[in-house]
């Protein structure tokens, strides 16, 4: 019945085996395909999608080159693909954004634009009475980003005066190494 000295009989067995070791294990075999493909693909699509590219600085006014600059950059092909995409992404993108505009949001009838002074008028034209509060509204946002930013430089500026004369590394905070012996020195009465 089986002739073991025939090729044909060793190929159908070599087959039968691995269609049954697949079979039998093939939660283990899709977990490590897996795992490869999860491994190896960000470097696919680094390789893919970026190219390293070597481009020179040039150095103002003066002209000519200062330095040369390595910078990533999309590959030819693949920002062709991006461009002739994107207006088709874009447009079902931008039509389902849906803005609610509140009732009292100050626009100028004349030009259709915000106006951040229309609430002084129409409160003029009622009739009303406009303090420095209705005045000021407005550029509240505004008055407290530059105060921050003022903040921050002063606070750069009293920071150098209080380190003037100090050393660079003693400006640096030490690297704690072991942070339990700080602790029970700390501690220490």
């Amino acid at each position: 019945m089986w002739d073991f000295s025939d090729p044909t009989v060793w190929t159908f067995l070599l087959t039968l085996g691995s269609l049954l070791t697949t079979l039998a294990l093939r939660k283990r075999i899709g977990r490590a395909i897996g795992r490869m493909i999860f491994q190896s693909a960000p470097q696919f699509l680094d390789e893919f999608l970026w190219e390293t590219v070597e481009e020179p600085v040039e150095a103002g006014p003066a002209g000519g080159v200062a330095a040369i600059q390595v910078v990533k950059r999309l590959r030819k092909p693949v920002a062709a693909q991006l461009e002739a995409l994107a207006p088709a992404l874009i447009t079902p993108i931008l039509k389902s954004i849906k803005i609610n505009i509140p009732k009292d949001l100050p626009i100028n009838p004349r030009t259709g634009q915000i106006d951040l002074l229309a609430p002084i008028a129409s409160k003029l034209m009622r009739g009303g009475k406009v303090n420095a509060m209705d005045i000021l509204a407005p550029f509240v946002p505004t008055m407290m980003q530059v105060g921050q930013a003022v903040g921050g430089k002063l606070q750069e500026f009293v920071g150098g005066l209080a380190n003037k004369g100090k050393k660079k590394e003693e400006l640096i905070a030490p690297v704690i190494t072991n942070p339990d012996a700080l602790i029970q020195e700390a501690m220490k009465p």
